[in-house]
């Protein structure tokens, strides 16, 4: 059974932006996927950008954690996420994770979130719904 993944990334910091390759892996109780690039246009992961992406993986089972980082090269390769949102698209069930750090070299240009909580339909990143995220203004 393949899934399908919404991926969302904010961040909302002035300076916020990274020119790096971001990256996540998606480690569920039964298999894991990535070490995966977002696939990243000239706006992507920028100053209160929300960024959208979408992947399709194999049956993960429960999700268990997400690392999500960045490679630190190009200019001003330091990331400020506030959040990241994953949603399954194959049973609608939701992950919210606020993060609000830098990922940088100083703090570590990864992050390891545990996926203990699912949010109900409605609650979304940034206190946003989940229509308005779903809205105009996500780069893919």
């Amino acid at each position: 059974m393949l899934l399908h993944w919404d991926v969302l990334a904010a961040g909302k910091v002035l300076g916020a932006g990274t020119d790096a390759d971001v990256f996540i892996t998606l480690k569920g109780s039964s298999s894991t996927f990535g070490l995966y690039t977002l696939p990243a246009g000239p706006e992507a992961f920028e100053n209160g950008c929300r960024d959208k992406f979408k992947l399709s993986t194999q049956e993960l089972g429960d999700l268990q954690e997400v690392v999500i980082g960045h490679n630190n090269l190009g200019l001003g390769p330091a990331w400020f996420l506030q959040g990241l949102e994953l949603q399954n698209l194959s049973c609608g069930t939701k992950y919210v994770f606020k993060v609000s750090a830098w990922l940088d070299v100083q703090s570590g240009c990864s992050r390891t979130l545990k996926a203990v909580q699912q949010q109900q339909q409605g609650q979304g990143l940034l206190g946003k719904s989940a229509a308005a995220a779903a809205g105009g203004g996500l780069s893919s």
